[in-house]
């Protein structure tokens, strides 16, 4: 199947309703369905590339247009150089032609099916204008992915997956019929909330400063065309900003022939991502006096009142040891309330368990502090499933400061509600 399908039957606009007492209605996309329960309105929206993309450091974006055009690294990207398998200026052998559906089907080293599944992307994701080095990146845990193996160029396979990182540990998951090159090979990554990204390991191409030295690299790491680690990623994202196209590139392996700087197209695996459409459902979530327990051991306690329509107010509190304090002071940036099917429902009756958030607040008094997190209810009193997950990130950076994974929560109680005012519920 070619990468440029529609996926209007997916994609919807998110829907963000502001409070009222009538029934919530909005745009639904194209052929996204829209559905009652009482008069709780429901939505498949597809989660935009800035919910979707964690970006490292330096922070890219899709800012750039691709253009694949062979000039070679020194004047545009990291993954637009010659190919050295065969270097003649008019061989289209490199990521950006294969994003753009103009690589050649005579490309070296391809695999059966590759071809036939170019296509369909328009920008990267980049840390500048031109010239650029790869940019780390991982992708949002909150949200279920389908990713496909759509393209392999290789003389000697690699292991091939993706991993989760909690603090500086990271867990690897091989699929081993990407390393066997079976083009097509699909999978659902869901981790619960855990970020995830793509990784790479063999033992004939040193990844000295990658994610695990000196046998993996992974999408967060960063390198340049002169730096460890060689072995980059490349993320592309179609027009609709609903599929996502991941490529490793392997611009200093130098195993065939030619002059420097080439690539060798001897180690590219390409993938394609689909964020899956979620059903958004409207509530608010209160809780107080509960605690859990951080990674480094600390107990952290928290309080919040927080509304699934991002429009109305919220608060949200967390404090641990050592005086150390986050509160939120703006409105929160991401809201995406969830009825997990797996969890009973609880008096008293709710539209949703499971509310995953993102917002910005101050830390210890200073502004800029990013959170992510995770809350359900799953019952009252001592027979209490409820969990919580927290990150918190230094002001204005990406250093996790706070580490909560999702956890079993000790005092206190989570609670999910119909939104005010009244005349919601059914």
């Amino acid at each position: 199947m070619k990468l440029d399908r529609s996926l209007a039957a997916l994609a919807a606009v998110a829907f963000i309703a502001g409070c009222s007492d009538s029934a919530m209605t909005g745009p639904t996309g194209d052929g996204a369905p829209a559905f009652g329960v009482g008069n709780q309105v429901q939505v498949q929206a597809v989660p935009t590339p800035a919910q979707v993309v964690v970006p490292g450091t330096p922070a890219g974006a899709f800012t750039n247009t691709i253009v694949a055009n062979n000039s070679i690294r020194t004047t545009t990207e990291f993954w637009d150089n010659n190919s050295a398998d065969d270097p003649l200026p008019s061989r289209g052998c490199n990521i950006g032609f294969y994003a753009t559906g103009t690589i050649l089907s005579t490309c070296e080293n391809q695999f059966s099916g590759s071809h036939a599944n170019a296509g369909g992307f328009t920008k990267y994701f980049g840390d500048g204008a031109e010239g650029e080095d790869a940019t780390s990146f991982m992708f949002n845990g909150d949200f279920e992915y389908n990713v496909t193996l759509v393209g392999e160029y290789h003389a000697l396979p690699s292991e091939v997956g993706w991993f989760t990182k909690v603090g500086t540990t990271y867990t690897f998951h091989p699929i081993t019929n990407w390393g066997n090159s079976v083009i097509g090979t699909a999978i659902t990554i869901n981790t619960g909330g855990a970020d995830w990204g793509f990784y790479i390991a063999n033992n004939f191409n040193s990844q000295t400063g990658g994610c695990l030295s000196p046998t993996h690299d992974c999408s967060d790491a960063n390198g340049g065309f002169t730096t460890v680690p060689f072995q980059q990623f490349a993320l592309m994202v179609n027009a609709a900003g609903t599929a996502y196209m991941v490529g490793t590139e392997d611009n200093q392996l130098e195993l065939s022939p030619g002059a420097f700087p080439l690539d060798s197209d001897y180690n590219d695996y390409i993938f394609v991502i689909e964020p899956v459409a979620e059903e958004l459902l409207n509530g608010r979530m209160t809780g107080g006096g509960g605690t859990v327990t951080a990674t480094s051991g600390v107990t952290v306690t928290y309080g919040f009142t927080l509304h699934c329509d991002i429009t109305l107010s919220n608060n949200l509190e967390l404090n641990w040891a050592g005086g150390n304090k986050w509160h939120l002071d703006k409105p929160i940036t991401l809201a995406r309330c969830e009825d997990d099917p797996a969890i009973e429902p609880h008096p008293p009756v709710a539209p949703f368990d499971t509310f995953h958030g993102e917002g910005i607040g101050r830390l210890n008094g200073v502004d800029g502090s990013r959170i992510e997190f995770t809350l359900v209810d799953d019952g009252e009193g001592s027979n209490s499933g409820d969990k919580a997950r927290f990150t918190i990130y230094a002001p204005n950076s990406n250093t996790v400061v706070l580490t909560v994974n999702l956890q079993l929560t000790t005092n206190g109680n989570i609670q999910a509600h119909y939104d005010q005012p009244h005349g919601q519920k059914p």
